[in-house]
């Protein structure tokens, strides 16, 4: 009887241990998978971010090709003593093939202001302006790249429907040394007027 209460006494803590190994076992698995999940929905991002940019350098290159031989043509017409009218015309044509390069160049603009941070987890989508860390979208994205913070010179963006937020830090040299990350209801000083204020932001993403 004695032998059995001290084999039962001494089994527990083993049970338990046990318990709890497989506990931390697939716990770490888990959190393992969650992580390799995270890592492919970047990996994917970042292909559609690739694809984006591939297709507006194709753009790019057609509007160039539209542009020159609309000068071309422009210029045949007025050696040619052509009426205004088709002159005018043709002038609004290449008006529109202009604003549509300077577009396409803003859009590719904004894609590279983001790359810099794209290797500490941030990937951007400019056609919906939307911000994601690690797969998680981004509610404020403040990176004040001035010495002095009671100055703002830098990227502010806001999306209400983030989960995240993130503040760039930098050091005396204007490195980024790392992203900070905060609950989406949580900033730093001189941050702190943003959550009552988010209107004082200057880019927003819906989604």
């Amino acid at each position: 009887m004695k032998i059995r209460k001290v084999l039962s006494q001494k089994g527990f803590p083993i049970t338990f241990l046990l318990f709890t190994a497989i506990f931390v076992f697939s716990s770490t698995v888990f959190a393992a998978s969650d992580l390799s999940v995270q890592a492919e929905s970047c990996h994917n991002e970042q292909a559609n971010l690739n694809s984006y940019l591939l297709q507006k350098c194709s753009i790019l290159e057609s509007l160039d090709s539209q542009l020159k031989n609309k000068i071309s043509e422009l210029s045949d017409l007025l050696t040619e003593n052509t009426n205004q009218a088709t002159i005018d015309v043709l002038c609004n044509e290449i008006k529109a093939i202009i604003d549509e390069k300077d577009t396409t160049y803003a859009d590719i603009q904004l894609y590279a202001n983001y790359s810099p941070y794209f290797e500490y987890g941030i990937s951007f989508n400019p056609e919906n302006k939307i911000i994601k860390y690690n797969g998680i979208k981004v509610r404020f994205f403040i990176d004040n790249q001035t010495s002095d913070p009671n100055t703002f010179s830098g990227t502010l963006c806001e999306n209400p429907n983030g989960s995240i937020n993130i503040v760039v830090s930098r050091n005396e040299e204007g490195i980024i040394e790392e992203l900070k990350t905060y609950n989406p209801d949580e900033l730093p000083e001189p941050y702190q007027y943003l959550l009552t204020h988010p209107s004082y932001t200057n880019d927003s993403g819906e989604g």
